[in-house]
């Protein structure tokens, strides 16, 4: 029963997807009417480095789940794709789900997807803010409320501890009551959250920043290369609408150009797996 219902939420999910890409890609010429052969040869191997920087991210998080590697793999080709197709990050749910079904703790892979995506969005906001100073630009609203955001949750992550200390002796010395049962199982249940999330930063934290700021580098380098083959001026306006472009709707034609390569790329290495294990165990059957 559980393998049905899984096969039904991969197939709506696929479905929805490929509705979406068929979509936001029908007019693929004119993605590509500026494009040369050497540009797009340039985003393939840009999108084979990122996205190969952003599976090891994801796999070192995935690490104590002890999730052998072609699982991995093949699971993260799966997802990718929806992910970044999808508005509004909705994906993001699909992932969660995928992966907690592997780990076999839907917990877990909340704080995992949940923290790749925090330090994705952390390494953009630092790629955002030094291309605004190196090239001039004016700092967006929303990027300050972002970076904002990232501050007080970093900040959070350190003191929560004194705080969870203080008031758990504090409500349990207090006299009891409804009240200060239910404040206790609420702290209890954020801290088994934090213990989570600890986990997995403890000791991997600034690994995982550091894989985020690497592929994000990649990625600009690569949008300077393109931007200077094909004569384009203004580069840090590009660059800038580019990176905007991974947190918004609002899509760039370079940031469409290479989601489409990245999704094509992602759809012929999961069939090529999926082909493997076929064959593979038709090998065990004889």
């Amino acid at each position: 029963m559980k393998r049905r219902i899984y096969n039904i939420i991969n197939s709506f999910v696929l479905g929805i997807t490929a509705i979406w890409f068929i979509y936001r890609f029908y007019d693929i010429q004119g993605i590509f009417v500026k494009s040369t052969p050497i540009s797009v040869v340039s985003i393939m191997g840009t999108a084979l480095l990122i996205y190969g920087i952003k599976f090891c991210r994801l796999y070192l998080a995935l690490y104590d789940a002890q999730l052998g590697l072609e699982i991995c793999l093949t699971t993260y080709c799966k997802v990718t794709p929806i992910s970044i197709i999808l508005p509004f990050k909705v994906g993001e749910f699909f992932r969660i789900y995928c992966y907690g079904r592997q780990i076999g703790s839907l917990l877990k892979s909340v704080v995992i997807i949940l923290l790749d995506r925090f330090m994705d969005t952390a390494a953009l906001v630092t790629a955002i803010a030094l291309v605004w100073i190196f090239y001039g630009e004016r700092p967006s609203v929303f990027i300050y409320f972002l970076l904002i955001f990232l501050i007080l949750s970093v900040c959070f992550y350190f003191v929560f501890p004194g705080i969870y200390r203080f008031w758990t002796r504090y409500l349990l010395c207090a006299k009891a009551s409804e009240h200060k049962i239910w404040a206790l199982k609420t702290l209890e249940s954020i801290h088994t959250l934090y213990s989570e999330i600890e986990n997995v930063v403890k000791g991997r934290g600034m690994i995982l920043y550091f894989l985020s700021l690497a592929a994000w580098g990649i990625e600009i380098s690569n949008i300077t290369l393109i931007n200077y083959m094909t004569g384009g001026n203004h580069t840090g306006v590009v660059i800038s609408e580019y990176l905007l472009s991974a947190m918004s709707r609002r899509q760039s034609p370079e940031f469409d150009q290479f989601v489409f390569i990245s999704v094509i790329g992602f759809v012929l290495l999961f069939w090529m797996l999926w082909v493997r294990k076929m064959l593979f165990k038709k090998e065990d059957v004889k």
